[in-house]
Order: structure tokens, then C-alpha cells, then sequence
């Protein structure tokens, strides 16, 4: 009833007909004359006026559907920066626990290397200490055997000396007794011409 009233004073609660806007002033202008005092008319236009506030508030409804759409829609874009700075964080985060990761296999392979050569530092001087506690032994034993050396050379020598003091003493008391007996046998000798001479 109310489209129909509407429609006779030319007004739809969805805009204006497919005529011009002005037709439809026009009709309601013809509405608002004193031909409009008809309790039809009245009863039309009245109609028509809560078409229009009801299409007012569906518009006011629409356009807070579409805010509590676009708030929403806020809220999810709120949510998909939150999650993607967590992703972000997360990602951060895992970056920097690779980089105390690697920072630390580097830390450790460095400390195992500068043992390694600690050790093996260790080793060679710990060689060099036994190459030089050899030397200085080879050395000794040189030295004693040089000494030992030299006492049987010394040995030897006073050996061969005593041997030749020996030998001369020999030989010396071999003349006394050759000299002695040579006496001897010219005394004899003597005594033999001289009782040779008594007789």
C-alpha cells in the first residue's frame, strides 16, 4: 500500500523511477497542492515518509555493516602484521641463535686447534728437552770414555816405563854380575899366576 500511494504521488523508497528528477519534483509538487488535502494523499505521503526513514536507517545499518566490515578487516590485517612480525622475531631470533651457533663452533674449533698446537709444542719441546738431555749425555760418556782413555794410555805408559825400568834393571844387575864374575875370574886368575910364580 505504501509503494502504491507512493507511486501515485511518483516517489519510491528506492530513489527516484527511471523518469527525470524533476518529473518526480514536479509530482510531488502537484502533491503538495491543495489537492493534496485528500486523506489518501496524506495517508500516501506519510507512507512514504517511513519508506524513507526506513530506508535511512537500512542505509545506517549498511554503513555500519560496512564499518564493522572494515573494522574487521582492520582487525585481520592488525593480526596478519602481528603474526608476520612473530614470523619476523621468530625468524630473527632463530637467525641470531645460528649466529652464536656458528660464532661458538668457530670459538671451539679455534680453542681445539690452538691445543692441538699447545700439544704439539709441548711434544717438541718436550723432544728438544730429550735431544738435549742425550746430547749432554752422549757428551758425558764421551768425556769419560776420553778419561778412561786417557788413564790407560797412562797406564800403559807407566806399564811400558816400568817395564823399561825393569828391563834395565835387569840388564844392570846382569852387568854387576857379569862384571862381578869377570873380577872374580881375574883374581882367581891372578892368584893362580901369582901361586904359579911362588912354585
Amino acid at each position: 500500500e505504501a509503494g502504491e500511494a507512493a507511486a501515485q504521488v511518483g516517489f519510491s523508497p528506492f530513489g527516484p523511477p527511471e523518469d527525470d528528477v524533476s518529473t518526480t519534483d514536479a509530482r510531488l509538487g502537484e502533491a503538495d497542492a491543495p489537492v493534496a488535502e485528500d486523506p489518501k494523499v496524506t495517508a500516501a505521503a506519510a507512507k512514504a515518509g517511513e519508506a524513507r526513514d526506513k530506508a535511512a536507517a537500512a542505509a545506517a545499518e549498511a554503513r555500519a555493516a560496512e564499518a564493522k566490515v572494515a573494522a574487521i578487516e582492520a582487525e585481520e590485517e592488525a593480526a596478519l602484521r602481528g603474526e608476520q612480525e612473530a614470523v619476523a622475531n621468530a625468524r630473527r631470533v632463530q637467525i641470531e641463535e645460528e649466529a652464536k651457533a656458528r660464532i661458538k663452533a668457530e670459538q671451539d674449533a679455534f680453542a681445539a686447534k690452538r691445543k692441538k698446537i699447545e700439544e704439539e709444542a709441548r711434544k717438541k719441546e718436550g723432544r728438544a728437552k730429550q735431544e738435549e738431555e742425550a746430547r749432554l749425555l752422549a757428551a758425558e760418556v764421551d768425556k769419560k770414555r776420553a778419561r778412561e782413555n786417557a788413564a790407560k794410555a797412562d797406564m800403559e805408559e807407566a806399564k811400558r816405563r816400568k817395564a823399561e825400568a825393569t828391563e834395565e834393571a835387569v840388564r844392570r844387575k846382569q852387568k854387576e854380575e857379569e862384571e862381578r864374575e869377570l873380577m872374580q875370574f881375574a883374581k882367581r886368575a891372578q892368584r893362580a899366576v901369582a901361586d904359579k910364580q911362588k912354585a
